[in-house]
């Protein structure tokens, strides 16, 4: 018995010999390495937003990715939902702008990562109620890329903040303030080949969400002639498309064939001197 008590205190002694060659450690604390449950400090920026707009749950995420890969369902289940509409153009031109989104968000190269894509599928869809023919606004790169910038580190509205400067890209350049009234004339193809993509890109912007002019007709329409536009402190009032050096249709805001009457005299100030086809006469006569 004494041996092995001997070996045993020898032990020890040698043990703590060994021991004090090192230097002490301070033990792990509770929270350095976290399993489980993440807590919404952890995200920042359009994550963040991100979390907090969609109720994402995060109590089941181990690591930030996971927020990823929820978000990319979240992304692809507002694309794919079926947001009607009044009309059959108006679901028409829903489907045709959404498409072009996603067409988009969707590509190799896009810069943006799965909480901005759901965050901005969100933004355009959300006034697209089945009883009305509100359109998303047109997808503009350029503009897309300057609003991300702008919003990358705050809570703003991605959507408040791309209508605002969707606005701005179609308007800068063409002399209008947010109080008068103008015309602007959008050059054909053949008037202004240089420029065409960007007066293409006007024309969708702003045309009003009843117009053709709106989607897919734009291209077509500044192909074949110009396009002249009555905007009044901002709004657009009244389209007047050319074919060649002829009008071909006058529209109002409602593309009723009728024009407004508070609008009429600038109408026919505008157009004296064009030819016009049977159908503008005709809407010039109703």
């Amino acid at each position: 018995m004494k041996i092995i008590t001997r070996l045993k205190f020898n032990n020890f002694q040698n043990t703590q010999a060994e021991n004090s060659k090192y230097p002490k450690t301070e033990p792990l604390k509770f929270d350095t390495v976290s399993f489980g449950a993440m807590k919404k400090r952890q995200f920042s920026g359009l994550d963040r937003v991100c979390v907090e707009k969609f109720k994402a749950p995060i109590e089941k995420f181990n690591r930030s990715e996971d927020l990823q890969t929820w978000a990319g369902k979240k992304f692809k289940e507002l694309f794919m939902k079926d947001y009607g509409g009044r009309s059959k153009r108006g679901r028409i031109h829903r489907k045709i702008i959404l498409r072009d989104w996603y067409k988009y968000l969707t590509e190799k190269d896009t810069q943006s990562n799965n909480s901005q894509k759901a965050l901005i599928m969100f933004g355009i869809t959300k006034d697209l109620k089945p009883n009305s023919d509100i359109l998303p606004p047109i997808f503009n790169r350029e503009v897309l890329n300057k609003t991300l910038e702008e919003v990358k580190d705050t809570d703003v509205d991605i959507s408040k903040v791309y209508n605002k400067n969707l606005r701005s890209y179609a308007l800068s350049g063409l002399g209008i303030n947010g109080s008068g009234a103008k015309w602007i004339v959008l050059p054909s193809k053949k008037h202004d080949s240089k420029n065409f993509e960007q007066n293409v890109a006007r024309l969708k912007i702003l045309s009003q969400n009843s117009w053709c002019t709106k989607t897919y007709k734009a291209e077509p329409y500044l192909a074949q002639g110009d396009f002249h536009i009555f905007v009044d402190k901002g709004v657009t009032k009244i389209g007047i498309c050319f074919e060649d050096n002829t009008i071909k249709e006058i529209q109002g805001r409602k593309n009723d064939w009728r024009i407004p009457e508070e609008y009429a005299e600038n109408v026919l100030e505008h157009i004296k001197g064009y030819k016009l086809s049977d159908k503008a006469k005709l809407e010039l006569d109703t």
